[in-house]
């Protein structure tokens, strides 16, 4: 089970595991057809929390350019895979993530 990175991850496995949510990103995401054909983009902040059994609870969009990129990326988060919880003082512990997910047409 591919897992994300937690705050207890040390630096090099935490960019492999950054790795693994933008191929996630980049696989999952899909570009609102409307959006698309009017050729707009924009980022989405999505805030969520990461359980103590690494799930995701909590999905709400901070910042948004409009619904379409909103509910696209609330989609996504939904189906992330289990992250690694956080550790505090050995404890595992929720945290809230703030993740931002870019809209962005490519040029031809």
């Amino acid at each position: 089970m591919m897992q994300f990175c937690g705050i207890n991850s040390n630096i090099m496995k935490q960019i492999l595991q950054i790795e693994e949510l933008f191929q996630f990103l980049a696989t999952e995401l899909k570009y609102p057809k409307r959006q698309r054909n009017k050729r707009i983009q924009g980022t989405v902040k999505v805030s969520f929390f990461i359980l103590e059994d690494g799930s995701v609870a909590n999905i709400h969009v901070v910042e948004s350019p409009n619904e379409d990129f909103s509910d696209e990326a609330i989609r996504v988060v939904k189906r992330m895979p289990k992250w690694k919880p956080g550790i505090v003082d050995q404890k595992i512990e929720p945290y809230e993530m703030v993740l931002p997910i870019s809209f962005k047409l490519q040029e031809y």
